[in-house]
């Protein structure tokens, strides 16, 4: 039966069960926020584990910081597999940071052109181009991301 009953929810108050966006002017402090957060929580930086993204590497002045780097989106793959397949094993991280959504959107956009000279046999120059275009890339783009995050959330 795929049909699931109704059932009362119950509140968790526990910013580890949120998903949260934060923008800021550069050099707020958010990575700095990130490792305070996790520090405050768990009392062991090994919990929370800060992903810089492509140039950004606002980590590297930090002490008590679990932290790593991603390039492209394969380092993104591989990530999510060892978060979710080695918890437990390898590491008991319970949050995940990814800094900076500016460049996280390009790791993001470079698949998609990949995907789509892979899915239309045609060399995709650009982003816009993608896919034929008129806004299918930007589709494709909210897709890749959603699933990815889900699968992460989900875990």
């Amino acid at each position: 039966m795929a049909f699931k009953k109704p059932q009362i929810t119950e509140v968790k108050t526990d910013i580890q069960s949120l998903s949260i966006y934060l923008r800021s002017v550069k050099k707020f402090g958010k990575t700095t926020l990130f490792r305070d957060l996790v520090l405050e929580k768990f009392g062991d930086p090994t919990k929370g584990l800060l992903v810089g993204c492509g140039a950004e590497m606002g980590y590297t002045i930090l002490d008590n910081l679990n932290a790593t780097q991603v390039e492209d989106w394969d380092d993104m793959e591989d990530l999510k597999d060892w978060l979710i397949e080695e918890k437990g094993k390898e590491h008991d991280i319970k949050m995940v940071a990814f800094d900076v959504v500016g460049e996280l959107i390009p790791i993001a956009e470079e698949k998609i052109i990949r995907m789509s000279t892979k899915e239309t046999g045609k060399v995709c120059k650009s982003f816009n181009s993608a896919f034929g275009g008129y806004g299918e890339p930007r589709k494709r783009l909210l897709k890749l991301l959603k699933e990815y995050f889900s699968v992460l959330k989900k875990a």
